[in-house]
């Protein structure tokens, strides 16, 4: 088959990224010079403008229209504006290959310079592995599925891009998930660096600690962001189905958050070494993992994966391998990272244990009934299905338990729990969350399920939200700036808490009505009467839409207005709803246009009411600026460890004096 320029560019980034690897070797396994250690990291920065000029290639073809390129025929067409022609750049299986490996050596150059005042062999560590990773997937979109293989014929026009992917969310959704899935790349490195240098100290997880809250933002983000997408485009009024993909997604932001809190124990207590290395490695090998899923064609039931490849027996050796090298590093390390003493169950660092074992075997459960369907047809030749139910009853004792956790790990001791401290901040939060669940109750919500999780929910919030004004008022407003950490994370959980709250009332009190009317008829729905208007025709960009004017009126007063509407798409000849919704602090009135019949003068609307749904989109934006604000945080950290034997002295007066044994 016939390739483009950028193949060249790709296959010259390649040969670059193996001579580094090569030299990171070098300086790893012998007393080298400083020489070849820069020329690693000059061929390093070199790979990544090389991979810079190929993705620019690409998306120059894509906007100009090149079709030329199969790529570019099979994802756009003339027609499609600019926004999704530069999204088109992830929209398929080898330009998303082609974006990671972007993503991947833009983010080892960052760490090259990040790390520069470290020693040689810690830095070549965590280079060479970030290295490898790149070097890997840009084999795999060079050599197994490539973005600019050309066409045997020059067409005129495209075939356009999937329909679904023609909205907002999706222009920002997918990259929001690749940094995310990428950038867990760094904090195992930097686990890798420290066990083979028998660094037993929290240096690693300090000097990681940004990576790890940057990533976890943008997969919080983008995860979130998917779920909004499906809100408004799939139309069927939900958000989360438990769709493997989308589970792939989760899977590594589960442990994630486990590693972070794991971390807090390993640096302020010297404790949870093991487990945080593990968890490390856990969290980067799901996110191959779940690049398998989505891209393998193994979950080809998904509306969400890429067609059957024959790449996921690489991501299958590419997983193997990186799990083979970390239990050799850390059976090593073995001694040095036991836990001396067995964990106090009444103190803080049990809590935290107890909700990292929540955390696995919640991320066990939702693999195990993911993969259920694959593996029951491998094994008895016969595909089971699991219901949104079966997920819901599996997760939701975990997340409980997670919540209830959560709140008295804040509230409880580090060592050994003092009674009377633990019972007078106590008590304020249960009664508060009582009072909240008493709330619920008299607004006319009822259910075991759901108002147990409304109970573990306040309590986080509670917990979190009277343990700062405690500290303002002891320390006065400035401990707001002077503990970012603290109110960070306050932020993050209360927005979880919010988010836990989105979940639960819409998912259990939603209420839905599917109505057969006709233009200028009314129907009454909850609290609301909506008014029915004519259909109307309007031609878009590359589609005809047919849409009806649907007036919301609250006691005889117009409110809003809605227009759902149903798309005809000029390439795929399908028929698209697009829905509409108004958003509110109680809850979200959503209506979807089903059908029409002019002629007979019928409009079938489905309408539904969605309880506190924005307070899912709310909470996660508050979690993603809490853990930002959070981060800030982190320079002290690392002052304290420059003494690190993984660390060089950062230090101009020592330097001289300062000798890294790992030099």
């Amino acid at each position: 088959m016939q390739m483009g320029q950028g193949f060249v560019v790709q296959v010259f980034a390649i040969f670059l990224g193996f001579l580094a690897i090569v030299m990171y070797i070098a300086t790893i396994n012998e007393k080298t010079r400083t020489s070849t250690f820069k020329i690693a990291g000059g061929l390093l920065a070199a790979q990544t403008l090389l991979i810079t000029i190929s993705v620019f290639i690409l998306l120059n073809a894509l906007v100009t229209s090149d079709f030329a390129y199969v790529y570019v025929f099979s994802y756009t067409e003339r027609s499609l504006s600019l926004p999704y022609k530069v999204s088109a750049l992830w929209a398929g299986q080898a330009g998303s290959l082609l974006f990671w490996s972007w993503l991947a050596s833009i983010f080892t150059v960052f760490e090259l310079w990040r790390i520069r005042e470290h020693g040689h062999k810690y830095q070549s560590y965590v280079l060479l592995v970030s290295l490898i990773t790149t070097t890997f997937f840009l084999i795999l979109c060079t050599f197994v599925t490539n973005p600019f293989e050309m066409m045997p014929f020059s067409r005129m026009d495209g075939q356009g891009m999937n329909p679904m992917l023609q909205n907002p969310g999706m222009m920002i959704h997918p990259p929001l998930l690749y940094i995310g899935f990428v950038g867990f790349m760094i904090p195992f490195a930097h686990s890798i660096a420290a066990l083979n240098l028998k660094d037993a100290s929290p240096y690693w997880v300090k000097n990681s600690r940004p990576w790890t809250i940057f990533t976890w933002i943008f997969l919080t983000a983008g995860i979130v962001l998917g779920a909004w997408w499906a809100y408004v485009e799939l139309g069927w009024g939900g958000y989360w189905a438990w769709d493997p993909v989308e589970n792939a997604s989760l899977f590594p932001w589960i442990t994630a958050t486990a590693f972070i809190h794991a971390a807090i124990i390993y640096e302020r207590r010297n404790r949870m070494k093991g487990w945080s290395h593990c968890l490390s490695v856990i969290t980067f090998g799901l996110t191959v993992f779940g690049t398998y899923l989505t891209r393998s064609g193994i979950m080809s039931d998904s509306v969400h994966s890429f067609g059957k490849s024959a790449l996921g027996n690489f991501f299958i050796f590419f997983l193997l391998l990186t799990t083979a090298v970390f239990i050799v590093s850390f059976y090593k390390n073995r001694r040095e990272l036991a836990d001396k003493t067995n964990f106090n169950f009444t103190s803080k660092e049990g809590v935290f244990f107890l909700a990292l074992l929540c955390f696995l075997a919640l991320t066990l459960a939702l693999i195990f009934y993911t993969m259920l369907p694959v593996l029951s047809e491998i094994i008895l030749s016969n595909k089971m299905s699991v219901s949104i139910a079966s997920f819901n009853f599996v997760s939701i004792p975990f997340f409980t338990v997670i919540f209830f956790l959560a709140g008295i790990g804040l509230i409880i001791s580090y060592n050994k729990m003092n009674p009377d401290q633990f019972v007078r901040q106590y008590i304020p939060v249960l009664i508060a969350s009582l009072i909240a669940v008493a709330v619920v109750i008299g607004l006319g919500f009822r259910g075991v399920s759901p108002l147990v999780i409304s109970f573990a929910a306040s309590t986080v919030f509670f917990a979190f939200l009277f343990q700062g004004v405690r500290m303002i008022m002891k320390s006065g407003v400035t401990v707001i700036y002077n503990n970012r950490r603290f109110f960070g994370a306050a932020v993050v959980h209360i927005g979880l808490a919010m988010m836990a709250f989105g979940v639960v009332f819409s998912s259990f009190y939603s209420y839905e009505s599917d109505e057969m009317t006709s233009s200028g008829s009314s129907f009454v729905f909850d609290r609301y009467t909506l008014a029915v208007g004519d259909v109307e025709h309007e031609d878009g960009r590359n589609y005809e839409a047919n849409y009806v004017t649907v007036d919301v009126y609250q006691q005889d007063k117009l409110i809003f207005t809605l227009y759902p509407e149903l798309r005809e798409y000029y390439k795929s000849q399908n028929i698209f709803g697009e829905v509409a919704y108004r958003s509110m602090m109680r809850g979200d009135l959503y209506t979807i246009l089903q059908g029409f019949d002019k002629g007979q003068n019928i409009v079938r609307l489905s309408v539904i009411f969605q309880p506190l749904i924005v307070w899912i989109w709310v909470g996660s934006i508050l979690m993603c600026l809490g853990a930002a604000y959070a981060v800030t945080q982190n320079k002290s950290a690392l002052k304290q460890a420059n003494d690190s034997p993984g660390a060089a002295d950062t230090s101009k007066k020592n330097k001289s004096v300062t000798k890294r044994k790992n030099d």
